[in-house]
């Protein structure tokens, strides 16, 4: 059978549906919105919203958007200039729906969203360059908020959002701009070194035990592919991977337990590499803005490209990431510099509409 014949449910094989919002951001290309369901198991978009037509006095608030209608159900307001990253997490004690943003005047709030999106914390990190990505932590009865920058004081600090004690620095990421943080919990490591929290940078991945505050592991890149600006951590077969992106199209697949090398390709042609999305137990999907494509790489065949899939209505997009639509299942948003976050459907489901 051929990628082609496949159904979508087990292969993204998809077309372009519609446009879900217009007023999006795309400044930072990190994480530019996210999606979770509330109490009521609506699906709900977290969009900042930006208007580029009056960008001088544009609501720096974030929008949240009931996927089922695209209707604007609740707008966060508490930031004081452009939101440029947004991470949904769910309490896996509390199960309270959280989520952390960051503005360009550096400033960090993490809202309850099962409690009206009501902000829990909120810091003017003081950072002279942008915050383009940001993550949480669950560490037994502490939440942890790790912010990152660009900037001449760039450095990742943790944060207690409970006792709001100040900051942690992790030594070794001073001076390092990163683009993408995110976290692998080490099972097997001892009590303090348990965290293992990832920066992708310029020219380098920094692996850094937390709270011990030393090295786990780094890899580097040359002056050819110097930007990282994406990566993901998932599960394939037992064994914890984290994949990441230069910009240029190197790819390398990394076994976190090991810290070995599972797999490195580089893209020939020319590309524009910005985020990956795990789709099901089979496929990984990587976005590719300059050639307005999706590539498929299938994990059961050590992570060979499957297919590219070509998204015309793609700009330049910076952003993608799989959701349950309410009413067409597994689908694809995506967000280019076009400032529309759009919708991507099964192919079957756009041929059978458009046959009537």
């Amino acid at each position: 059978m051929s990628f082609e014949d496949t159904c979508f449910e087990s292969n993204p094989n998809f077309a372009f549906k519609e446009v879900v919002f217009d007023k999006g951001d795309c400044l930072s290309g990190s994480y530019l919105f996210d999606c979770y369901k509330d109490k009521n198991e609506d699906v709900i978009l977290i969009a900042p919203y930006f208007d580029v037509q009056n960008a001088a006095t544009s609501d720096n608030h974030i929008s949240l958007i009931n996927l089922k209608n695209n209707q604007t159900v609740k707008e966060l307001k508490g930031h004081k200039d452009r939101v440029i990253s947004v991470r949904y997490f769910q309490d896996p004690e509390t199960k309270k729906d959280l989520l952390i943003s960051s503005d360009r005047k550096y400033n960090v709030i993490v809202w309850d969203l099962s409690n009206d999106g009501n902000i829990v914390f909120d810091v003017e990190t003081k950072y002279e360059g942008f915050i383009y990505s940001c993550y949480l932590i669950f560490d037994k009865s502490k939440t942890l908020a790790v912010t990152t920058s660009l900037g001449s004081n760039a450095v990742t600090r943790v944060y207690d959002i409970q006792n709001k004690d100040g900051a942690r620095e992790i030594n070794d990421s001073k001076n390092l701009n990163v683009y993408y943080v995110d976290h692998w919990y080490n099972s097997e490591a001892e009590d303090d070194a348990k965290h293992v929290i990832i920066q992708c940078a310029k020219n380098k991945v920094l692996f850094s035990n937390y709270p011990k505050n030393t090295t786990y592991h780094s890899m580097e890149t040359d002056d050819k592919n110097p930007y990282i600006l994406t990566g993901k951590v998932f599960k394939n077969k037992g064994r914890d991977i984290f994949v990441w992106a230069a910009s240029y199209g190197l790819i390398k697949f990394v076994d976190l337990a090991t810290k070995t090398e599972v797999k490195s390709l580089e893209m020939t042609d020319d590309v524009h590499l910005c985020g990956f999305v795990r789709w099901n137990d089979h496929y990984l999907l990587l976005n590719d803005c300059a050639q307005r494509r999706v590539i498929v790489f299938d994990m059961d065949d050590n992570y060979n490209v499957n297919s590219k899939v070509l998204c015309p209505e793609m700009h330049f997009e910076k952003f993608i990431k799989k959701v349950q639509h309410p009413l067409y299942g597994d689908a694809l948003l995506s967000e280019g510099i076009d400032w529309k976050i759009k919708l991507f459907i099964s192919r079957n489901l756009v041929v059978e509409k458009e046959s009537k």
